[in-house]
């Protein structure tokens, strides 16, 4: 009798025990399943394929290695300023000066006596009063825009793994047929180049940007009047346009490519000006 008691009693502690750890054990995770990447069909591969085919075009038309590994230029000319898409009658003259991928220094006045530099993520204006640094909110614009520099499209956007190409159908800039092409890049910016179907030379380049208040904002540059600068495909008139509004306009006279700059070009000790107005380091 005690050893029937006994062995009831080990049972029910027993039923008890895993009944408690069915209550107690947290019941397995369900399998998480990924959905595939879709596959892409035919008709994407041949449109990148075309997109591709039309840069290549463009590539070559614009000075093929030459245009690709420059390392700077040199410009002078005038610009034409704009308010509300009307030409003010205010004409500058200026002397600029670029090394890729982020460096710019831009002499402005017949006396070149106002400097702008661009070095990386500094900028300054030079006087003869000294050195003003721009603030954060100075600089935005300029900076926001560099990304859509043609150069470092071609030369990074293209190498980025996470980049997208999509060949767009036609259009017509300036009375002249041309062949659209929009590149995004793993960071999501994206641009459509206008790419003259005849020539093959850039027509026109378009990208958005926000604002400060978060307003898109259509930025392009319209170019024309090209010549052949050793080897390179140079556009001597570029617009530059604002939610369709011309903003400024650029005419160049003279070019040249890959010119060595001193160490200190491109900062505030290499762009002195003098209190008479005279800027030093004329090139």
């Amino acid at each position: 009798m005690r050893f029937f008691v006994f062995r009831t009693v080990v049972v029910s502690f027993f039923l008890l025990a895993a009944a408690f750890a069915q209550q107690t054990l947290p019941s397995p995770s369900p399998v998480a399943t990924v959905s595939p990447l879709p596959t892409p069909t035919s008709e994407q591969f041949a449109n990148e394929a075309k997109a591709r085919k039309v840069l290549a075009q463009m590539i070559a038309a614009m000075g093929g290695d030459k245009f690709l590994n420059y390392t700077s230029l040199n410009s002078e000319g005038r610009s034409g300023q704009f308010y509300n898409g009307r030409p003010t009658g205010e004409v500058i003259a200026f002397w600029g000066f670029y090394q890729y991928p982020d460096k710019d220094r831009t002499e402005l006045t017949p006396q070149r006596d106002v400097i702008e530099l661009y070095n990386g993520d500094k900028g300054w204006e030079m006087t003869y009063k000294g050195a003003h640094e721009f603030t954060a909110e100075e600089l935005a614009p300029t900076l926001a825009q560099r990304p859509y520099r043609l150069e470092t499209v071609i030369r990074q956007w293209l190498k980025d793994p996470g980049a997208a190409l999509f060949y767009e159908g036609s259009d017509i800039v300036e009375a002249n047929p041309v062949d659209k092409v929009t590149i995004i890049n793993g960071k999501n910016q994206s641009v459509t180049l206008m790419i003259d179907s005849n020539s093959h030379l850039l027509a026109k380049k378009l990208y958005i940007l926000r604002d400060a208040q978060g307003y898109r904002d259509e930025h392009a540059d319209v170019y024309g009047n090209y010549h052949n600068v050793d080897g390179i495909a140079t556009a001597y008139n570029v617009t530059h346009l604002q939610n369709g509004e011309i903003t400024r306009e650029r005419f160049l006279r003279l070019v040249t490519y890959n010119q060595t700059f001193a160490e200190n070009f491109f900062t505030p000790e290499g762009a002195q000006i003098t209190k008479s107005g005279k800027n030093k380091n004329k090139k």
